[in-house]
């Protein structure tokens, strides 16, 4: 690739468009992944500004990927070790299985929630990067976006 240039020259609506749409690849997940990760490879030779929103849309998408991932290990493994428990303590007929159920569920409902947060916060930053591209600028999320500088070579306008 060639050295890094401050920016090229304005990206034409189509390109702009297709960079947009990668960012509202978030809400399609894993097939969202796919795709930007395919449109970068294939696309991003044609503009800098495109393969740079591609890498960050991929960083944005694939750290919510994992982040999804580690709460359902972590809701499993609590669910897992309740269930263990309140198998023990209804054998015993205490009234603490009802107590381990009330904090299962607490897990539960807890865990969708909070995943339900973090998934809100993605969406917001995935409609903005998008809105930005759509209206022709170079947005740059701080730490997401600077992977995507040094996968991509290329420097925002704005950064």
């Amino acid at each position: 690739m060639d050295a890094p240039q401050p920016h090229d020259q304005a990206p034409d609506p189509n390109t702009t468009a297709l960079a947009g749409i990668t960012h509202l690849l978030f809400f399609a997940q894993t097939i969202g992944l796919i795709v930007a990760i395919v449109l970068w490879a294939t696309r991003g030779r044609e503009s800098r500004y495109l393969a740079f929103q591609c890498a960050q849309a991929v960083v944005l998408q694939a750290m919510f990927f994992a982040i999804t991932i580690l709460f359902s290990i972590a809701m499993t493994a609590a669910v897992f070790v309740l269930v263990v428990a309140s198998g023990g303590f209804a054998a015993d007929g205490d009234d603490i299985a009802s107590w381990v159920f009330g904090a299962w569920l607490g897990v539960i409902l807890g865990g969708v929630g909070l995943l339900l947060m973090v998934f809100a916060a993605g969406c917001i930053l995935a409609i903005w990067l998008a809105v930005r591209c759509f209206q022709g600028q170079d947005p740059r999320l701080p730490w997401l976006g600077a992977l995507a500088e040094r996968a991509t070579g290329y420097r925002p306008q704005h950064a």
